[in-house]
Formats: structure tokens, C-alpha cells, sequence
């Protein structure tokens, strides 16, 4: 697997069951000081900007698309090449024993579902001061309530960098954040009535205080 975490979130959350043993090759690339990520790492690595349209996709859709069933293998096809390549370095550096404890420490590591608390995850959230770190924890708590009531995946309402721009540029109203969240939109507009009273309850439920 790479960069397991959400993913064992997703099987203990869905399925109640926790895969074991897993083999997490994002550890040993941040052992071995690897960037860039999976894409990086793969020959057939897909470009930024096509990894950003795949994640925004609709991946609830039935049946899936060919296009997002062919990245979802693609994604993961070369993982044990990569794998095998990575344990080799990780031996020579003398960093096995490292990797195997991070590695045991992911495996069972306990995970609690709670998307709302996630909101540290916007870019940057952490330099975030006053009113604009609070506005910060509204909007992520307002895309959370908007999905669930229109059944799409938050991805699909604002990225995360979308919501640091918003948090950015802080629109006097409702209107100019739905403005913000369709600007390039050409498919499901976010609706103003259902944001505005998204973020109604985001006021009153957001965390004042970290």
C-alpha cells in the first residue's frame, strides 16, 4: 500500500476489518527522503494536474468509468516493483529495523472516523490566525454538511486548496463563496440556498478553538 492511513480507516470504517500485514511503501520513502510522492516514484506516474482531475471525479458513479477504473489500477500496479526497489535501499542505508517499526506502529495504529475533525488538513491551516483560522474550520464543516445532504464526495464540492483560497480571498456572503466554488464549474453547481444553510450549521457546530 502507499500511505495507508485512510485507507485502513476506510476497512475498519465500511467493513469493520483491519488488513494485516500491510507493507507501506510511502514509509520507506520518507525514510529514504523520496519526494514527489507516488506519482514520483512510479514510471507511469500520472502529471499533477491529471492526479487533480482523477480525485475530483465522481467516484460514486455506477458503473465507474473506464477512465477512473484504468487510474485506480494504474495507481497501484507498480507498487510491489517500487516495493522491492525501496526495501533494497532501505537495507543498504542500515534502515530496515526503522521501517519495520513505523511500519508495525501504521499497521495498528487506532483510527477514529470523523471527517469534521480534518479540517487541520486545509493548506497552510496551521499559520492560520483569529477569524481566519475559525472561517477556516466553518468552511471544511460546510463542504462536510453540503456532500452528505447531496450525496457527493467533499472533493467533488471544494479541494482543499479551493477552501484556502476562499479563506484567502473571504467573501462578504454566501453568494461569493458559491461564486468562488463555480468558478469553472461545468458539472452539479453548488447550489446557493443549501450552502447558505450548510454554513448556518457549520456556524453553530465549528470549534472556536482548536
Amino acid at each position: 500500500m502507499y500511505d495507508a492511513g485512510n485507507d485502513l480507516l476506510a476497512f475498519q470504517h465500511d467493513l469493520g476489518i483491519n488488513p494485516a500485514p500491510i507493507l507501506d511503501v510511502a514509509i520507506a520513502a520518507q525514510l529514504l527522503k523520496k519526494p514527489g510522492g507516488l506519482s514520483a516514484l512510479s514510471p507511469t506516474g500520472h502529471s499533477r494536474s491529471a492526479k487533480d482531475r482523477f480525485q475530483k471525479a465522481n467516484w460514486m458513479r455506477r458503473p465507474l468509468p473506464a477512465d477512473l477504473l484504468e487510474y485506480a489500477v494504474s495507481d497501484v500496479l507498480s507498487l510491489p516493483e517500487i516495493a522491492d526497489t525501496l526495501l533494497a535501499e532501505l537495507a543498504e542505508k542500515k534502515l530496515m529495523m526503522q521501517f519495520l517499526r513505523k511500519n508495525w506502529e501504521r499497521q495498528t495504529a487506532v483510527r477514529a472516523w470523523n471527517p469534521l475533525a480534518n479540517y487541520t488538513r486545509i493548506p497552510g491551516y496551521h499559520t492560520l490566525r483569529g477569524e481566519k483560522k475559525h472561517f477556516a474550520r466553518v468552511l471544511w464543516f460546510a463542504r462536510e454538511y453540503y456532500a452528505k445532504k447531496l450525496d457527493l464526495s467533499p472533493e467533488m464540492v471544494a479541494s482543499k486548496q479551493l477552501l484556502r483560497r476562499i479563506v484567502d480571498e473571504r467573501p462578504p456572503d454566501a453568494a461569493g463563496i458559491v461564486r468562488l466554488l463555480n468558478e469553472g464549474r461545468k458539472r452539479q453547481p453548488v447550489d446557493l440556498a443549501e450552502l447558505s444553510a450548510s454554513l448556518k450549521d457549520a456556524e453553530r457546530d465549528a470549534p472556536a478553538v482548536d
